[in-house]
């Protein structure tokens, strides 16, 4: 099993506040059959101001822990982006915030869509990145009108 979205890296944001608790979700997960985790914290600015700085040494702190005590979990390192008209300069600057590069986790505020989401997902498809929603369903929106994630996946640069 691989978990593509967990907020698993200590003091970033609301994940684990300590490396202990990390450490913990470590050991559950690979207990509960997980393999391999992309940590992914929240990156929003003027909330949680992540970006590769901040993130890559706590992956690699939390990658050294679990080796060194033989939780034989996979840690990988990504981010989970909010919508943010600057969003690709900044992943240009952070491509460590990617999955493979190219994918991004875009979180959506759950009681609205941006009126330009479209376009904005358009224009990041012609940027090079594969947006990938996280939690749409907890959007009222989309809860409203589950069709519009259809109409959202088909656009093409």
């Amino acid at each position: 099993m691989i978990d593509v979205h967990c907020h698993i890296l200590p003091f970033l944001d609301d994940g684990p506040k300590t490396m202990d608790e990390a450490l913990e979700m470590c050991r559950i997960a690979s207990d509960d059959g997980i393999h391999t985790i992309v940590a992914t914290p929240h990156c929003y600015q003027g909330k949680y101001p992540n970006s590769t700085t901040s993130i890559l040494p706590v992956y690699e702190a939390l990658r050294n822990k679990i080796r060194s005590i033989g939780i034989p979990i996979n840690l990988h390192a990504a981010g989970e982006v909010h919508i943010d008209p600057d969003l690709v300069s900044f992943l240009e600057e952070n491509p460590g915030l990617c999955i493979g590069g190219r994918f991004v986790l875009i979180e959506i505020h759950p009681d609205t869509v941006p009126p330009s989401i479209v376009n904005f997902l358009f224009h990041m498809r012609l940027a090079g990145f594969t947006p990938i929603l996280t939690h749409p369903e907890r959007n009222r929106m989309v809860q409203a009108r589950p069709d519009i994630l259809a109409d959202w996946s088909r656009l093409r640069p």
